[in-house]
């Protein structure tokens, strides 16, 4: 299943489950607050990665419903939720730690009109400009697909700091 799907599938099963925890407990006040502060901005995000994922060298900062610090911690937060609700499974952790990592594929604005550019011209018939142009965006994917990667490493180990134990192995 494909990151956009998942993210489509977790937006119903949030509004299923409501406030009543896995094992049938409630959850005090303060964790289902900021369960659901959690929920809602993680929600807002993926609507925005649904569109974004198509601008392949990067979109702008702009579009991001909140601070990229914001989301990245309503992630962190999320996961935290369900893990403590035992309802962080194999595949919801995956996908929230790429969800994680794709934040680095928002630039800032300038960046991102850059990169917009550099690709736009790759159908430019001036070979010159053509080249000079293949070769940076090719180095420019090649440094989102490092950022990501690195993003996915730090996901794992701010989840081991915050206490997630148990976090599925083959998620990580």
């Amino acid at each position: 299943m494909t990151l956009l799907g998942w993210l489509r599938r977790l937006r119903t099963k949030l509004h299923r489950n409501g406030p009543v925890g896995a094992r049938g407990r409630r959850e005090g006040p303060r964790s289902l607050l900021a369960g659901a502060l959690a929920e809602r901005i993680v929600n807002e995000y993926g609507g925005v990665l649904e569109q974004a994922v198509r601008l392949y060298l990067g979109a702008p900062e702009s579009l991001l419903p909140r601070g990229k610090k914001e989301i990245e911690a309503a992630i962190v937060e999320y996961a935290v939720h369900l893990h403590s609700r035992s309802a962080l499974d194999e595949e919801t952790y995956a996908n929230l730690r790429i969800a994680y990592a794709e934040l680095a594929h928002f630039l800032s604005d300038e960046d991102a009109r850059s990169a917009a550019m550099a690709w736009g011209a790759l159908s430019s018939k001036d070979l010159d400009r053509f080249t000079v142009d293949v070769e940076t965006a090719m180095s420019e994917s090649q440094r989102m697909m490092d950022r990501k990667l690195r993003r996915r490493f730090e996901f794992d180990s701010v989840m081991v700091e915050a206490g997630v134990r148990g976090a599925p192995e083959s998620g990580r």
